[in-house]
Parts: structure tokens; sequence; C-alpha cells
């Protein structure tokens, strides 16, 4: 009998709907506990310290830098360009880690923060 429903509908140009199943709706993850990596690029003041200290909060907020790289820059602006990508780092952490980074006297900008899928 639901076959020759089905078909009649299809007959007439009615194109049944997929009636989701109880198994088929999924909870959506809140965006603070999504786990990824994260590719940051920010300006900081270019002397001694600046990477200890931004590691440091990463750290005391359980990020794992994965890698780092310093650009050089003019001596003469007196600015570094720091590129880190990190380990699988929650996201709530991330954020809170970043108002602490964002606070720091040395921190000029944050210009990128992407996450990044494997």
């Amino acid at each position: 009998a639901d076959v020759i429903h089905l078909a009649q509908n299809i007959k007439l140009g009615l194109r049944p709907r997929p009636q989701p199943q109880p198994s088929q709706i999924k909870k959506l993850t809140p965006i603070s506990q999504i786990v990824s990596r994260y590719y940051m690029r920010m300006t900081t003041a270019d002397r001694p310290g600046v990477l200890a200290q931004i590691s440091k909060i990463l750290a005391d907020n359980l990020i794992s830098i994965s890698s780092v790289i310093q650009k050089e820059t003019d001596v003469e602006s007196q600015k570094a360009e720091i590129v880190l990508m990190t380990y699988p780092a929650q996201e709530s952490a991330l954020q809170q880690a970043l108002q602490e980074i964002e606070k720091l006297e040395i921190v000029q900008e944050i210009g990128n923060l992407i996450r990044v899928e494997d």
C-alpha cells in the first residue's frame, strides 16, 4: 500500500519529503566546545621575552604550540610578526588565551585567527 501511494504521488508530481527520524536529529556542539588546531598571526614588539610571555599564556590555558615562525622585520620599526600553529585545543581555552594575550603591552595586533581542520 505504501509503494502504491508513493507511485500515485510521483505520478501527480508530488515529491515525498523524507521525515526525519529521531536517530537522524543531531545536536549542534556549542562553538566553545569545538576542538581544532589554530593558526594565529600577530604583530608584537621586537624584543627579548615576547615569545616567552605569549607561550606562557597559551600553556596556562592548556594550548600547545605546534610550530612558530618569527618573520624578520625592519630594525627601525622594532616590530615582529609572529605566526603560531597550535595542536588541537578547545575553542573556549583559545578565546580565554587570546583575551589575555591582547592585554599584553607587547602585542600590537592579532591579525589573524583561523581554525584549521586536519
